[in-house]
């Protein structure tokens, strides 16, 4: 593997922005641009500690871009500029992928570092994203896509692919659709889920989250055992032909999940409130799992 420094510098046709923040604070940014080759590869990871990134595929790309912008923000302009220095991406080539690492001092003396990515890469690429602090948006994938992020929001549109993603805190908005045999694991520990997924009869998806409410939609001909439970919430079904079906009840007043559905009760099959629902779409093969801990759970087809 061949492993190349890049000390970003101002490239041409790059400007350093300059802001005064609050309470003294000046913010300092510096653009970046950079091109890799695609031939012979088929898979990006990323490893972020402070920003936001932003993935999209593209297809027919014959170059990998990777832009974006590196931020300090420190007690003065002239400390500012000074540190824009500090941040270097580390690009590791290997023969099938890339790996992109952001390389930064840790926060010291009141000195904050952080880089935004935005990031082109062919369609049928893998794409692994790692970030500490930041949103994750990734589009038009149509591959594995894997997210860790600590602390930030996730979005996914228009992924064809194996779906991974482990979240600590910070909401998942997701619309997939997994490919046969595929698998879809979906894990935060606070903040809510909200998925459109396309699941087929040999695939398997887990969706799970400790404080939060979950809002899955599939399709009304999907083929799966479901299996949904809330320790404290409610679990509410509609719009979905169950062969078989088994619910716990609460006695209490039904409430949808999905804040942004504005269908009326009366155009929905509803099976909630409950704390637990189990039941079989079609022959049952494939297999859908939803839990929540402190928070409501929404299932409902289209």
């Amino acid at each position: 593997m061949r492993i190349t420094l890049f000390a970003l510098t101002m490239l041409a046709g790059s400007i350093a922005i300059g802001g005064v923040l609050a309470a003294g604070r000046s913010e300092q940014r510096e653009n970046f641009t950079l091109k890799k080759d695609v031939a012979g590869r088929n898979w990006l990871a990323l490893r972020n500690i402070n920003g936001e990134v932003k993935v999209r595929g593209v297809d027919g790309l014959k170059e990998v871009k990777i832009t974006g912008v590196k931020i300090v923000v420190d007690g003065s302009a002239a400390d500012a500029t000074k540190h824009l220095a500090d941040i270097s991406v580390d690009v590791a080539e290997s023969a099938d992928g890339l790996t992109v690492t952001t390389v930064q001092p840790d926060g010291q003396d009141s000195r904050d570092y952080m880089v935004n990515y935005t990031i082109e890469v062919p369609r049928d690429w893998k794409v692994t994203v790692d970030n500490t602090n930041g949103d994750v948006a990734l589009a038009h994938i149509g591959n594995e896509v894997t997210v860790n992020v600590t602390n930030g929001s996730v979005e996914t549109k228009d992924i064809a692919g194996n779906l991974r993603g482990e979240i600590t805190n910070g909401d998942v908005r997701t619309d997939a659709t997994l490919p046969e045999h595929g698998t879809c694991s979906i894990v935060t520990t606070n903040g809510r889920i909200v998925a459109r997924l396309v699941v087929p009869p040999t695939a398997t998806c887990q969706l799970e989250t400790t404080n939060g409410d979950v809002s899955l939609e599939i399709p009304k001909n999907s083929s799966a055992g479901v299996s949904a439970e809330s320790v404290a919430g409610d679990v509410n079904v509609h719009n979905l032909p169950f062969v078989t079906k088994k619910s716990s009840v609460k006695e209490k007043e039904n409430k949808d999940v999905d804040e942004d559905d504005d269908e009326s009760d009366d155009e929905s099959d509803d099976d909630g409130p409950g704390t637990a629902f189990s039941g079989t779409l079609g022959s049952g093969k494939g297999k859908i799992e939803v839990s929540v801990t402190n928070g409501d759970i929404g299932l409902k087809g289209f």
